[in-house]
């Protein structure tokens, strides 16, 4: 029979980066609990489920080994959520608190290309190893050296479909495998905020539209004018997450 908990929705990515600092998830405070959130757990897999319709499953594939799928649908086209996601340095930007973002081999527009981030004051390389267009399917692994950010491994799916004119559906699954000291308690709640940002980016894209008349690429985006993907959105140091030039949406980070 599953039981329902509760996690803190707070904890997040900055918790996962302290870990070797001691941060831990105390599920015995209630103060921190976040009402917002429900767990049902069962022996095999651990789904939460966000007010705002997120779903987060974690199961257990051995010592330190997840599975971790989540599931988001966006209220963008699946062309509009397209670009933001194959432009990883935009993507990562906007899903996480980085302080700097640098292609190491390839560009943006190639595969495989390899880059490293900057968050807390510790870097993690990475690959993005495989791309389709036609699918809309990003996959990207974690490089040495690690542990890094908590993490040994990372081998990550990301995928869109069309789930209607103006509604996108998101699948994330990633296997990873943490360093003993880290939690993947803390790894879940960094995911879900990770997709609680990119979805409130992209639906804030929608308010735009509706306040201006114009999609992504007309002026009222992040940077130049020009929407994620265009060379000119956030993440390359001319949007909101840039250099503060943009004149549209509001980092949420």
């Amino acid at each position: 029979m599953q039981r329902l908990i509760k996690l803190p929705a707070s904890v997040a990515l900055a918790c996962l980066l302290s870990t070797a600092s001691g941060c831990a998830f105390d599920s015995s405070t209630d103060s921190s609990l976040d009402e917002n959130v429900l767990v049902a757990s069962s022996s095999d897999a651990l789904t939460q489920t966000t007010e705002s319709g997120i779903k987060i499953t974690t199961a257990d594939l051995g010592p330190n080994q997840y599975r971790v799928v989540v599931t988001a649908t966006f209220d963008r086209p699946i062309e509009d959520v397209w670009e933001l996601f194959s432009d990883f340095e935009a993507l990562v930007r906007v899903g996480l608190p980085i302080d700097e973002f640098v292609w190491d081999t390839g560009s943006p527009t190639t595969v495989p290309s390899t880059f490293h981030f900057t968050a807390f004051g510790l870097t993690a390389y990475e690959e993005i190893y495989y791309r389709n267009a036609r699918t809309h399917t990003v996959k990207y692994r974690l490089l040495e050296p690690v542990p890094v950010l908590g993490y040994n491994e990372i081998d990550a799916v990301l995928e869109l479909k069309r789930f209607s004119k103006n509604k996108t559906r998101y699948t994330g699954i990633r296997i990873i495998e943490l360093d003993p000291a880290a939690r993947v308690e803390d790894f879940v709640a960094g995911t879900v905020a990770e997709t609680e940002a990119v979805k409130a980016y992209l639906e804030a894209e929608n308010d735009d539209d509706c306040d201006h008349g114009h999609g992504p690429g007309h002026g009222h985006g992040p940077g130049h004018g020009h929407g994620p993907g265009h060379g000119h959105g956030p993440g390359h140091g001319h949007g909101n997450n840039g250099h503060g030039h943009g004149h549209g949406r509001p980092n949420h980070r």
